[in-house]
């Protein structure tokens, strides 16, 4: 932002670019007749995708009021709950095993749900799940499911290219890629 803005900033001019950016993105997503799919992507390590799914997710349950899924496909090292301070029972391993007879109801029954009212999708604590055990199909299944279901999904992916995260990818209305400004990371973000 500091590229935007002179210092000292005037917290009205601000809030004044905030709300205007924010009811630009609303009013997209109700013009556009239908849910859409978010997917933030590190372009570093380390660079804020999974703050920024979750602080995006909360907005837009608590100000835009839209039914809101949020999904850390980062199977292996997902800290997604812990930013909502949510310790999932069942997670995405469970809901792949049966996304075919799933339906909006019995997928709510295996996520999270935040008190600001979204519903997280992470992987649970004692499972390790590697991108090549998951079936395609089952996750394009489960991915329809959402849509059908929610107002929003946003999807939190790892920094990985591979076959999950490509067919998250495709299917995305918008992918949000956060970085920094270095020279690693702009090359990373060039790259990805």
């Amino acid at each position: 932002a500091r590229d935007f803005f002179t210092r000292p900033v005037k917290a009205e001019l601000l809030l004044d670019a905030i709300a205007l950016i924010a009811n630009e993105k609303f009013s997209q997503s109700k013009s556009s007749g239908g849910p859409l799919l978010t997917a933030v992507v590190n372009a570093k390590g380390g660079s804020g995708a999974t703050l920024l799914a979750a602080n995006l997710a909360h907005v837009l349950a608590k100000e835009g009021q839209q039914k809101v899924a949020l999904i850390d496909m980062d199977l292996q090292f997902g800290t997604l709950g812990l930013y909502l301070d949510l310790q999932p029972t069942m997670g995405i391993v469970e809901v792949l095993e049966y996304s075919n007879d799933l339906d909006a109801v019995a997928l709510q029954a295996y996520m999270t749900e935040h008190e600001s009212g979204v519903f997280m999708l992470a992987a649970t604590q004692d499972s390790v799940i590697l991108p090549r055990e998951i079936d395609l199909e089952k996750l394009s299944a489960l991915l329809d499911t959402l849509q059908s279901s929610f107002d929003h999904v946003i999807v939190d992916l790892p920094r990985q290219i591979d076959a999950v995260t490509t067919t998250i990818l495709e299917r995305a209305d918008n992918v949000v890629i956060t970085t920094q400004q270095s020279l690693t990371h702009l090359r990373d973000t060039i790259r990805l």
